[in-house]
Order: C-alpha cells, then structure tokens, then sequence
C-alpha cells in the first residue's frame, strides 16, 4: 500500500478477504497498516531484481525518476522493511543497523502506537480474528457472492445452516460488503 492510503482503506480491505473460505495470514506488518517505503535512491533497495530493472529500463533510456517510480511500485523490498514496533531508530525493530532502512512514517505508523487505540489497524485485526475464532460460520460457512449490480461492489455471504449467524437483510447471513468508487473505498459489514 503507498504512504497516502487512508486508514480505511488500510483496516476495510483486508477484511474483504480475511472473512473468505480458506486460511487468511497476515503478513509482516500487515496488522499495523505498513505501507510501502519511498525510498527515492536505487541504493536504498537490496533486491537484485529492483537492482537489475533499474539497471536495464536506465540502459534503454528511462529516465532515473520513471525508473524510481514503476519500483516503488513493484519492488518486492516494500514488503520486507523492518517490522514498525515503536517511533525508535530502526521503528524498535533493532539497535544495530538492519538490512533495509525502516519507512519513515514508523515514527507514527507503530505497533506501540496502535495498540491501545480501538479505533486503529491492529484493534480491527485482533476483532476480525476474534470473529473468525468466535463464529464458525465464518470459517465453514459457505461462501455466496452477492449481485449487487454495481461494477464497484464486491459482496458475499458467509452461511451456516448449523449457526444462527447475524443477519444481513433478513436473510440470516453473516454479511460484508466492500466497494471502491474512483478511489474511494467503502465497507459496509454487518457481522
């Protein structure tokens, strides 16, 4: 995700799929929020492949900031910042110099800063996991997509015929309905 995704954005999207059949995981970094890192020199990166794209898209004249712009997109680096503990040097993750540099909003964007807030990522995280461990239609129930004739709607259902599960227009559905227009993300749920 960039540094400009909102805090909606960042709780409602993963819920999309968290409440789908399967085993959801949460990768490093995931249940704070972390967003990718804007790193601005190709020196910040270890990746070799990052490396060895800018190398070759500079070879056939790209320009050093179109370069640095499709790898902030794509660079697989973003995902392995160090975990963001607290606003420490290294976002509490280390005292000594770790292999990537840690994205500067770890001086706000924190486990330590998080964990207290109900409002914040990981509280929505720690509700969504509650609810997968609490309601197991959530984890059995059979998985319906919902129309909701709108290109931008993604809506389904979760039943359990064994389970009462909370209602979602009278249909005795647990129910999530996630939506995007323009770049606006939307969540309506009823859990």
């Amino acid at each position: 995700m960039t540094g400009n995704t909102g805090v909606k954005v960042r709780r409602h999207s993963p819920a999309c799929t968290f409440f789908m059949q399967g085993t959801p995981f949460i990768y490093q970094g995931q249940e704070i929020g972390m967003t990718n890192a804007p790193f601005e020199e190709i020196e910040h990166y270890n990746d070799v492949r990052t490396h060895n794209l800018y190398f070759y898209k500079r070879q056939t004249g790209m320009m050093h900031d179109d370069v640095m712009t499709l790898i902030k997109a794509t660079s697989r680096d973003h995902s392995r910042t160090p975990m963001q503990w607290d606003a420490s040097p290294h976002g509490g993750f280390s005292t000594a110099e770790p292999w990537l540099r840690a994205n500067p909003n770890h001086s706000w964007l924190n486990v330590e800063a998080q964990k207290n807030d109900p409002h914040s990522v990981l509280s929505f995280y720690k509700q969504m996991i509650w609810l997968r461990k609490h309601m197991e239609v959530l984890v059995y129930g059979r998985y319906n997509l919902v129309e909701m004739g709108h290109e931008s709607v993604f809506a389904y259902t979760r039943e359990d015929e064994h389970e009462k599960s909370p209602r979602c227009n009278q249909s005795g559905a647990a129910c999530l309905l996630v939506g995007r227009t323009g770049r606006r993300h939307f969540i309506v749920s009823q859990l």
